[in-house]
């Protein structure tokens, strides 16, 4: 893999940035967020179509004052749509895991993991041929045994299963990505945009995503993998894609007002009522990675840093009661986190070299599984619901790209 292409692995994926154009780099990788039904998504690359937004978005029901410039940075008054709920008990945090290389079909020398499902059982990937010609064989790993999917286009990949196996994602056209399932051994196109992505699936089959074009990408949900696409109502001005779905089929997303840097954290209901979130506090913005009943985890961020163009690696998870508005700190980690579970575990990477965990009790370095002798050389991308299972990249001896998956103990 190129230079400039392990570096947007390491680093574009936390990046909440808009492309236009099908990037040299690895941003599927980049923005994958692996992964499953309730995770973040990074920021999208869709192709044109504003129009389709502006007709799409008349036929939605609109959340009153949403489309009457009403600033959604606000976010302070949170309506209570239901009683506040203790969040569930988390499992018992890791404390050792060891490290498996994964098959890759075809004879391809490297692969990465791009998404899982809640489980870890099914996990996602590509692979990358010896000529590289922007269409990669996409893979999915069954128990670790792994099948080559045809997803039509290039920059495939698939970004997020549930547990029935059914797999959402995207490929690139002429005119720009769209979106596609995998559900019975087949690949269809989602219904509803010209150009899109689906980034999350919940186990009732809910599927979220963005359609239109960028500077206008408006966030979407397909209801089912047979329905069109529904435009979800956004305040006036502002743009963003979906992040994550509840198994309520409540819909988490960014948006960001032009001229505005910094990114908005916001929440649908399931009746298609939509809200900002606050912020954990002022100079800080919210990042989330999941939801899951009445709680959204995540990380805050610091606002001057973003506006500046800079990444940090000691962020602060936080855990949102959406029906509150309260945050709860939990400890600072330093580490670039690429997604969490709904037990608000973090995985990713630091700027050693290590792929690590972190799941309330400090931080625990992963294995290599040969060296970590560059900044990219070992990346978490997915963790499984119960943080037994870890899968992501790591580099082998010659330094190549591997696929790999980690088990973990209490």
């Amino acid at each position: 893999m190129e230079s400039e292409e392990r570096y947007g692995v390491a680093v574009l994926r936390t990046l909440d940035v808009e492309l236009t154009t099908a990037s040299k780099v690895d941003v599927s990788r980049a923005v994958s967020e692996g992964r499953r039904k309730r995770r973040i998504r990074r920021w999208s690359r869709i192709g044109a179509c504003a129009a389709v937004t502006a007709v799409a978005l008349a036929s939605v029901p609109l959340v009153a004052g949403a489309l009457a410039g009403e600033d959604p940075s606000v976010g302070d008054s949170i309506a209570a749509t239901a009683p506040a709920t203790a969040p569930p008990p988390a499992p018992t945090p890791p404390t050792a895991c060891t490290v498996s290389r994964l098959p890759i079909p075809g004879g391809h020398p490297m692969a990465l993991v791009t998404g899982a499902d809640p489980t870890g059982r099914l996990l996602l990937g590509r692979a990358y041929p010896e000529r590289q010609s922007g269409a990669y064989p996409v893979v999915i790993w069954d128990n670790g045994v792994p099948r080559t999917v045809n997803v039509p286009g290039k920059d495939q990949a698939l970004r997020d299963a549930n547990t029935a196996g059914v797999a959402v994602g995207a490929g690139w056209h002429d005119a720009g990505p769209l979106p596609y399932v995998y559900r019975d051994g087949k690949v269809s196109v989602l219904r509803g945009v010209a150009t899109g992505e689906a980034v999350a699936i919940n186990e009732a089959g809910v599927i979220v995503g963005q359609g239109g074009g960028n500077p206008d990408s408006v966030p979407v949900v397909w209801r089912s993998a047979t329905e069109p696409a529904t435009y979800l109502p956004v305040p006036s001005g502002w743009t963003g894609n979906a992040v994550a779905v509840s198994e309520d089929g409540s819909v988490l997303a960014l948006l960001r007002a032009k001229g505005n840097k910094s990114p908005q954290a916001y929440l649908w209901g399931p009746d298609g009522t939509g809200r900002a979130l606050p912020k954990p506090s002022d100079g800080e913005y919210f990042r989330p990675y999941s939801i899951q009943r009445n709680w959204a985890y995540g990380v805050a961020y610091s606002e001057e840093l973003f506006a500046r163009g800079g990444r940090e690696r000691s962020v602060t998870p936080v855990r949102l009661d959406v029906t509150t508005g309260e945050y709860t700190r939990l400890a600072a980690v330093s580490m670039l986190p690429s997604e969490a579970n709904d037990s608000g575990w973090l995985v990713g990477s630091t700027d050693t070299g290590r792929a690590v965990l972190s799941a309330g009790r400090g931080m625990l370095t992963l294995p290599d599984m040969d060296n970590h002798k560059s900044a990219t050389a070992n990346m978490a991308s997915t963790i499984s619901e119960d943080g037994r299972v870890v899968a992501g990249q790591a580099d082998d001896a010659d330094g190549v790209i591997q696929p790999v998956v980690w088990h973990c103990q209490p």
